[in-house]
C-alpha cells in the first residue's frame, strides 16, 4: 500500500519521503526493487540488510510504473 501511495503522489509530480526503521525500509525497498525475498539466504544478516544506519536511498519512477535504484549513499555514522 505504501509504494502505491507513493507510486500516485510521485504521478502526480510529487516528491515522496519514508522515514523509518532500516528493517521495514530495507524490505520497502527490496518489495520496489523486485528482489526475491524467498530465494535469499539469511542465516547472515548481512545478506539481506540492504541498508545501513543513516542511509539515503532515491527512488526514480520509471514511465512503466516501476522504481528504479537512482543513488544510494550509506552515511556510516
Amino acid at each position: 500500500k505504501v509504494l502505491s501511495h507513493a507510486k500516485q503522489l510521485m504521478r502526480q509530480g510529487k516528491s515522496v519521503v519514508l522515514v523509518s526503521h532500516g528493517h521495514i525500509l530495507s524490505i520497502i525497498l527490496a518489495y520496489a526493487l523486485h528482489v526475491n525475498l524467498a530465494d535469499m539466504d539469511y542465516t547472515n544478516a548481512k545478506n539481506w540488510y540492504f541498508m545501513g544506519p543513516a542511509h539515503y536511498t532515491k527512488l526514480k519512477l520509471l514511465p512503466n510504473g516501476q522504481f528504479d535504484l537512482s543513488y544510494c549513499q550509506d552515511f556510516n555514522l
